[in-house]
């Protein structure tokens, strides 16, 4: 009998190509679908509100991404409890910036300031506002209760001071609220309390005069909407004039989703807000509605799963754990690959995950990594991380793929800065990452499929960073270098270094319109 003959060299390359491509595809259809969705519900929620007369800048607290970097000076903890953020104010002092995201309010149009407040003793609040680019603080203080405070302040009739002038003892003259310009570029409440008070923020937002006073706004508010295409869009960003054609109108952008890819629809999303804060969008492939009740009651929430249904999926887990820890064939690999990411992968992909997961959700998502971390090949893994030939190869391979970043990136406007907390916590999470990837799903999949086994393992690897399209498809080809490389002999650690080296070179270089940011699930598509 003849022995069987190879394939030839260019059939498999053939066949890489054209996985990579329906990959591609596949990662591009996943995060135009997510933005689309994300779109139409931000719309019910948003179009309501400009009906209403309030601000697009708004702050429900769902988290504590609402603040600028997430904290209350003068708070040493923060919590958030179904919409609330609560703190503890130790001296009594706190100050608490808005974050307005890169946006300006319009304070021609915004001249209500309207909150429910709760503080655990009597004081006072301080509001406080800048404009773009000025260091020249704007304040007026009202007193706060003990209690709930429901706050509607006419924020143009305040006798706004500016701070410089009071520490001064100059001659004070009331300011304009929003100041020459306008515009306010920054927002704080800062809090004078006794010492050890408590204090809740809930529903914190400017509104136009008609809504605090209740006379209603227009009937048909989808008519004071002026919709543009991208490239029209793009022209006037270019152009530097305003985004509206008209005072009265809000602008409204048709965001393209398949012919685009998702991030850069994210990016001029950001871009124009940045220009007009108060801009609308929608997806371009979907026709526009004729009412408003044709859109979602509100915007996309986080899912919160009943207790029973984790408690479910660990015992599930655990049954798993030991009826599969002495089984190595096809069908065990194929149920352990189902049960351990097929959860997690649906929870990503669905928009279910925000900031501040809760329990019962951590549980969903964390279970299986715990589960792979127990039938993990430790000395496997570990094997040759300290090898002067491992890290040769690894560096051979992966230097070249870092200087391609560096030069695509710098070429295309250069470095962002990704923060000093992403270059101290992002090595623990590549860490577990690889252990995920070559301890747990490479085994498994060669076990399943030993021909594909590689390509399985980085197909699944690119799908657990759902919905980000474009970091998906980055993903799953560093995954298939990075199993390479462990196949060749390359340990653990060499391989965690070539991680964090293009994974930091492709958040710190590539533009936002290639990669929007290195989010996950419904964090991915909030604005930065």
């Amino acid at each position: 009998m003849n022995p069987p003959l190879a394939e030839p060299a260019w059939k498999s390359w053939s066949l890489i190509a054209l996985g990579l491509i329906v990959a591609a595809g596949l990662f591009h259809a996943i995060g135009s679908v997510a933005l689309d969705r994300y779109l139409v519900a931000q719309a019910g929620s948003e179009w309501r509100w400009m009906a209403a007369g309030q601000s697009l800048i708004r702050f429900d607290f769902d988290s504590k991404h609402d603040l600028v970097g997430e904290k209350i000076d003068g708070a040493p903890t923060l919590a958030v409890e179904g919409g609330i953020l609560r703190a503890r104010l130790s001296e009594g002092r706190g100050n608490a910036g808005l974050n307005l995201r890169g946006r300006f309010l319009d304070a021609s149009r915004f001249d209500f300031f309207r909150a429910r407040i709760q503080s655990s003793a009597a004081g006072e609040l301080v509001l406080i506002f800048d404009e773009p680019g000025q260091l020249v603080e704007n304040l007026v203080s009202v007193p706060l209760d003990a209690g709930w405070n429901d706050l509607a302040l006419p924020l143009a009739e305040l006798p706004w001071r500016r701070k410089r002038e009071i520490d001064a003892q100059l001659a004070i003259t009331d300011e304009p609220w929003g100041g020459e310009s306008l515009a306010i570029g920054e927002f704080r409440l800062y809090f004078a309390l006794p010492p050890g008070s408590e204090i809740a923020l809930d529903e914190v937002r400017f509104s136009e005069r008609e809504l605090a006073t209740g006379a209603l706004r227009s009937h048909q508010p989808l008519k004071r909407i002026e919709w543009i295409d991208a490239a029209e869009a793009q022209r006037r960003l270019g152009l530097l004039q305003p985004l509206r054609a008209e005072a009265e109108h809000r602008i409204g952008i048709l965001l393209p989703s398949w012919s685009w890819t998702a991030d850069r629809a994210l990016a001029l999303r950001d871009a124009a807000r940045a220009r007009d804060a108060e801009a609308l969008f929608w997806p371009a492939a979907k026709a526009l509605p004729s009412s408003l009740d044709e859109l979602p009651a509100q915007g996309l929430r986080p899912w919160h799963p009943p207790l029973w249904l984790a408690a479910g999926h660990a015992l599930i887990l655990l049954l798993g754990f030991w009826w599969l820890r002495r089984r190595h064939d096809r069908l065990s690999a194929g149920l352990e690959l189902l049960l351990l990411w097929a959860p997690p992968v649906l929870l990503l992909a669905g928009l279910t995950v925000s900031e501040s997961p809760s329990p019962a959700l951590w549980s969903l998502l964390l279970l299986p990594l715990l589960y792979g971390l127990g039938r993990c090949d430790w000395r496997t893994l570990w094997r040759h991380s300290w090898s002067r030939v491992a890290w040769d190869r690894m560096f051979l391979l992966s230097l070249p793929l870092l200087a391609g970043l560096v030069i695509v990136g710098l070429s295309l406007g250069g470095p962002n800065e990704p923060g000093s907390q992403r270059w101290w916590s992002y090595p623990i999470f590549v860490l577990l990452q690889q252990v995920v990837l070559l301890g747990v799903l490479l085994p498994l999949c060669q076990r399943l499929a030993p021909r594909f086994g590689i390509f399985l393992a980085a197909a699944i690897f690119a799908l657990l960073h759902a919905p980000n399209s474009s970091l998906m498809l980055l993903a799953g080809l560093g995954a298939l270098l990075w199993c390479q490389l462990h196949r060749q002999g390359v340990g653990l650690l060499p391989i965690v270094v070539s991680h964090v080296l293009l994974g930091m070179a492709a958040v710190s270089l590539l533009p936002p319109w290639l990669l929007y940011s290195a989010n996950l699930s419904l964090m991915w598509l909030m604005p930065a």
